[in-house]
């Protein structure tokens, strides 16, 4: 064997890169010296970029675990971040390289919040190395996990602040690197915004905006917007604070840079910045954002609005740039009137539309001014360039935010564009361009389709402005000439372009603006019907199969809807005919489809004006831009009402508006509202004659007025005589009545003196009563108390006999027991002497004997005691028994007397009774005597009934008399009620005493009885 056989014999075996790395990653866990781990890592660095999967499945822990382990070794770290790094960083070379591997280490760290702690404690450290990589994995790992990462980011203590602090940083490379991962963090993350914000942020960045040059700076100021863009988007408190800090000033300045060529390699950065920043301009001004009106005016205050002029109006400005500005133009002004207003009188530099952009530049004159709107109208309608199209776009959008929310400044442009037609003036009009259709206009078929827009948003939602623009004609009938009205001139347009196939965005342009128009406006469908070869036209191009345009057919079939709609049966081609040519020439199912398929295009569907307008531009040739946004909303409105229109009955008119007024409403039939002019003429002449009869009538009431005048003014005389006489005999009744009353007052009083009488008596009736019943019930009550005395005394006395013999008996037993005691003691100590201690117990036992009788006897004393009490208990109770039924003898007397006083009340109820009489009496009288004067037309009736009321009030007087006797027969009722008291006291007077109790007698009130009862007590005693 050769020596190199033996030499490789010897070596040891050659290990693979997997347990090379699964050795590292074992010493990297359980090494305790610094060192040895260093080595580890840098081992696992070296297999890091080739091995990626393996690396991070068997180190990625321990790794992590080395951040927090050794952060205060510097190169430690740093070795473990770039291995990191190299984990994360996707290489398309490497077969183990692959995104799922970033997605799982982002996920091993957000698992736990300290981990994100850590890296965000690194950034802490002053070293370049550590700041940066600690950053790039931050970023990392947002771009992998952004909402996980944002979250612990949010949740670590201070990780806001200090990553917000990352832009002092004076290393350009950190600072960047910070711009970078504060971008993504800030995105779509509204706490996040303003924690940001509130960390000065807008300062800072503003800041590294200003070193790095402004918007002539490079990508830095590019992220620097980008990242103001994050934090202001959709984020009103930012904004406000944004305001309220003075930063919109700041903004303003970056748009104050000179007009002036700039090299080639630095303006497509240099563009880039000021579109970033003119975006961040709109994101203040969104159009219905909460605060928009303050950040208008705020930017026109910082002077915004003008930079945004000067740069749209630039000849150094390229298109996109100029596009960009005029659509921050239209935010700053838009629904804002004083600031639509200040924006009409502003002045730009006029540029020649008809020049390419690079003679513009060299022809730059910043003294060539014109109006602001004369400049948009230029670049709108007259630039025929391609590249121009989005700064074409953006002019027309511009005036659309002129005019929207104020009427006044539609009205005056329109009027404006009126009468520079009409003038001749070859300047850009909307209205010359819709109606001149010339050879230009077909050239450059946006010229046609943006002056639709325009003019649709005048008049759209406006019925002032439709009917302005309705009334318009042109051509003098005196001279010979046809007269012809706007909507006669554009519909012939609308023919000539489908009969030649011009170019759709003309045809479209024209369908656009007509299906606004004429919607819900039956003067002006009336109009365009006067053509009826239009109509004609119109079906042909929807009944077209070949080499057909989806668009336009399904717009021509809309518009065919919308005219259906709003015609009547005058229009010149009424419901009846037009119905026919719809629904059999054209096809109810091919109108329906042509129209569905219109709504399902994508272009409609899936409209979008603004955005991603490169993505819907043809690498050669226009841009694939059709409609407006704000027809596509109109169309989607209406779409389900016009698709139903040929469904209806041509009998039903629909919403016929004459000079913006409805005069008929959805579903009335025609011959309904023939009928009733018909009736109402009718009514009309009905009326008339009514009016005549009236005045007739008028005429004959004035006479009749006249001559009951004077037969009023001979029944005053008559009256007067009448009141005269009717005056004497009211005097004569006067005279009866006081004399009645005077009468009926001294009855009155004598019945009230005799009331009082008997009021009196039965007072001094009761009061008696109640003397003598408390006088019996004291001396029950002294009898009770004597007799509770004597019970008491006996008891007393029966209770110290028992106890003197219980004393007695328990005396004896004690001696008894004692002398036991001491027997059995004597038998303890000597037997001898038992005999004599059984004498002695024989002794006590009959002595106890004894002892017992006398307590028995004792006993039954203190039981026949106990019986004595009983029978004394029972002899009160029986006292106590005669008092309660003397008692209720009283109490009966007391109601007696109760019932005296109702009776008595009762008789003065009677006589208020009769007073009340004498009062209606009274009032009837007066009565009478009204009725009296009130009939003073008949004299000789009226004499009859003041006779027949006297014999009444002589009948009632009778009746007074009667219920006077009345009253004085209740009064002797009264009397006879008051003895059958008294008799009824005696009779309790005699019953108490039968039962012993001593009655004494009323004081002076007593009868004979009494006094015989008096004298045979005084005998008795």
């Amino acid at each position: 064997m050769s020596l190199l056989g033996i030499l490789q014999a010897q070596a040891p075996p050659k290990q693979d890169a997997t347990s090379t790395i699964q050795t590292l990653c074992l010493r990297l866990s359980t090494s305790t010296l610094l060192e040895d781990r260093r080595a580890a890592i840098m081992g696992l660095r070296s297999f890091a970029r080739e091995y990626k999967e393996t690396v991070a499945s068997g180190g990625l822990r321990g790794l992590i675990g080395t951040l927090s382990k050794d952060s205060e070794d510097v190169d430690t770290i740093k070795v473990v971040l770039e291995t990191l790094l190299l984990l994360f960083v996707k290489d398309e070379s490497n077969p183990e390289s692959s995104e799922d591997i970033a997605l799982w280490l982002t996920d091993e760290f957000t698992q736990k919040q300290e981990n994100i702690t850590v890296l965000i404690q690194l950034l802490q450290d002053s070293d370049f190395y550590i700041r940066l990589y600690a950053l790039q994995l931050l970023v990392a790992m947002l771009n992998n996990r952004p909402s996980r990462t944002q979250e612990c980011i949010l949740t670590a203590p201070l990780g806001i602040s200090k990553l917000v602090s990352v832009l002092d940083d004076k290393r350009d490379a950190v600072r960047n690197e910070g711009i970078l991962l504060i971008i993504n963090l800030s995105n779509g993350h509204t706490d996040i915004q303003k924690l940001i914000a509130f960390e000065n942020a807008f300062e800072r960045v503003f800041s590294i905006i200003e070193l790095e040059g402004g918007v002539d700076g490079g990508i830095i100021v590019q992220d620097c917007l980008q990242l103001l863009n994050n934090l202001l988007s959709f984020n009103v408190s930012n904004q406000s604070y944004f305001r309220e800090m003075g930063c919109v000033p700041r903004l303003a300045k970056l748009f104050q840079f000179a007009q002036e060529p700039v090299p080639s390699y630095a303006k497509e950065q240099r563009d880039t910045n000021i579109e970033y920043a003119m975006r961040v301009c709109r994101l203040f001004v969104v159009p219905g954002g909460l605060g928009a009106a303050a950040n208008q005016n705020a930017f026109f205050s910082a002077g915004i609005l003008h930079l945004m002029l000067v740069i749209a109006f630039s000849g150094f400005s390229d298109f996109p740039v100029r596009a960009e500005a005029l659509r921050t133009v239209a935010y700053l002004i838009h629904e804002n009137s004083p600031l639509q207003e200040n924006f009409a009188q502003m002045k730009v530099q006029y540029l020649d539309p008809t020049i390419l952009p690079e003679a513009q530049a060299q022809q730059n004159n910043p003294d060539d001014l014109c109006y602001v709107i004369e400049g948009l109208l230029d670049l709108a309608l007259m630039n025929s360039s391609i590249h121009a199209f989005d700064a074409r776009l953006a002019a027309c959008q511009c005036l659309e935010s002129y005019f929207a929310g104020n009427q006044p400044v539609r009205l005056h442009f329109l009027n404006h564009a009126i009468n520079l037609h009409a003038q001749g003036d070859e300047s850009a009009n909307v209205l010359t361009c819709l109606i001149s259709l010339d050879q230009d206009s077909r050239g450059d078929p946006y010229r046609v389709w943006l002056a639709s827009v325009i003019f649709l948003h005048l008049i759209y939602n406006d019925e002032e402005a439709k009917n302005l623009a309705t009334s318009f004609k042109e051509g003098d009938a005196d001279a010979g000439e046809e007269v012809v009205t706007a909507i006669q001139s554009i519909s012939a347009n609308l023919v000539a372009a489908l009969e030649h196939n011009y170019d759709p965005r003309i045809i479209i342009g024209y369908l656009m603006l007509l299906c606004t128009w004429l919607y819900e406006d039956s003067p002006a469908v009336d109009d365009f019907l006067n053509e009826a070869s239009s109509v004609q036209s119109l079906v042909s191009t929807v009944k077209q199969s070949s080499n057909s345009n989806v668009l336009i057919q399904g717009l021509c079939a809309f518009f065919l809807g919308v005219l259906y709609e709003f015609s009547h049966k005058d229009s010149p081609l009424p419901r009846a005919t037009l119905h026919p040519i719809l629904a059999s020439r054209m096809g109810r199912d091919h109108y329906v489809n042509k129209v569905t398929k219109l709504r399902e295009n994508p272009q409609v569907r899936d409209f979008e004006v603004f955005r991603e307008t490169s993505h819907r531009k043809r690498k050669m040739g226009l841009p694939e831009v059709y409609f407006d946004h704000t027809f596509i909303d109109f169309l989607k409105d209406n779409y389900s009402r016009i698709l139903r229109a040929i469904d209806k009955d041509p009998g039903l008119e629909t919403h016929n508006t004459i000079n913006g007024v409805p005069h008929a409403l959805n579903g009335i039939s025609v011959e309904l509202v023939d009928s009733l002019k018909a009736q109402l003429e009718d009514k009309d002449e009905e009326l008339q004659k009514l009016q005549t009869t009236c005045l007739t009538l008028e005429q004959r009431i004035a006479q009749e007025q006249h001559e009951s005048q004077r037969a009023k003014e001979a029944a005053a005389a008559e009256v007067q005589r009448a009141n005269a006489t009717t005056e004497t005999l009211r005097q004569q009744y006067d005279a009866e009545l006081r004399t009645a009353a005077q009468k009926a007052r001294s009855e009155m009083n004598g019945l009230e003196g005799q009331i009082q009488r008997i009021r009196w008596e039965a007072s001094e009736a009761a009061r008696k009563a109640k003397e003598y019943g408390d006088g019996e019930i004291a001396g029950l009550r002294r009898r009770i108390a004597e007799l509770e005395a004597t019970v008491e005394k006996e008891k007393a006395e029966r209770a110290s006999e028992v106890q003197r013999v219980k004393a007695e008996g328990e005396k004896a037993i004690e001696e008894a027991t004692s002398r036991l005691h001491s027997a059995e003691k004597e038998t303890l100590f000597a037997h001898e002497s038992l005999r004599k201690s059984e004498e002695h117990a024989g002794e006590s036992d009959q002595r106890l004997k004894t002892s017992e009788e006398a307590l028995k006897a004792a006993n039954e004393r203190i039981t026949s005691l106990e019986e004595d009490s009983r029978r004394q208990k029972s002899g009160v109770t029986t006292l106590q028994d005669v008092l309660t039924t003397a008692q209720s003898r009283l109490e009966e007397s007391a109601r007696q007397q109760a019932t005296s006083e109702a009776q008595i009340k009762d008789l003065e109820t009677t006589l208020t009774a009769l007073e009340a009489s004498l009062k209606k009496e009274q009032s009837t009288h007066a009565h009478i005597l009204h009725e009296a004067q009130e009939s003073a037309a008949a004299l000789e009736v009226r004499a009859n009934e003041l006779e027949t009321r006297l014999r009444d009030a002589e009948h009632a007087r009778k009746e007074a008399d009667e219920a006077a006797k009345q009253s004085a027969a209740e009064l002797d009722d009264l009397f006879i009620v008051l003895g059958d008291l008294e008799e009824k006291r005696e009779g309790d007077k005699k019953r108490l005493k039968e039962l012993g109790v001593e009655v004494s007698d009323d004081e002076g009130g007593g009868d004979d009885n009494g006094d015989d009862e008096e004298e045979e007590e005084e005998e008795e005693e």
